[in-house]
């Protein structure tokens, strides 16, 4: 999580900023990484449903990260801040986004990777999936 880097490194250094950036003085961008860090926190404390209040309170939070990211972050927001946003509305009907990020088939992206480099053009498809099904089978696995 590069933002709680980030965070950990403005409060850490921030002695040095002092005139050059706005979070220096009134920790803007602190706290916005702090709302962030709570959207994560009610993410991580639910399976895949979470209440209606939490989904609430995660929306409340993107909004302020949003709003002091584009004060004192000096940028204007970008689309995956807009995504956020809608990401923490979407919560109460969609589910955890944990749940069905891109991030859960990571493994499985690189493992059909890994079998993709194997396989002929002209046959790619078929085989593909032929080999992850037998990888699946060999190693004991359901697919």
């Amino acid at each position: 999580m590069l933002f709680r880097f980030a965070e950990w490194l403005i409060r850490r250094r921030q002695h040095r900023f002092i005139g050059e950036l706005p979070c220096a003085t009134d920790n803007g961008l602190i706290r916005s990484a702090e709302f962030l860090t709570e959207i994560y926190t009610i993410m991580a404390a639910h399976g895949y449903s979470i209440p209606t209040d939490s989904c609430r309170r995660a929306t409340v939070c993107a909004k302020n990260h949003v709003v002091l990211w584009s004060l004192h972050g000096g940028d204007v927001p970008k689309p995956k801040h807009h995504a956020l946003v809608d990401m923490c509305r979407a919560m109460g009907h969609q589910g955890n986004p944990k749940c069905h990020s891109t991030y859960v088939d990571e493994s499985l992206n690189a493992t059909i990777s890994k079998l993709a480099k194997t396989v002929h053009p002209n046959h790619f498809a078929e085989r593909v999936l032929a080999k992850y099904i037998l990888s699946r089978v060999v190693d004991g696995k359901p697919f």
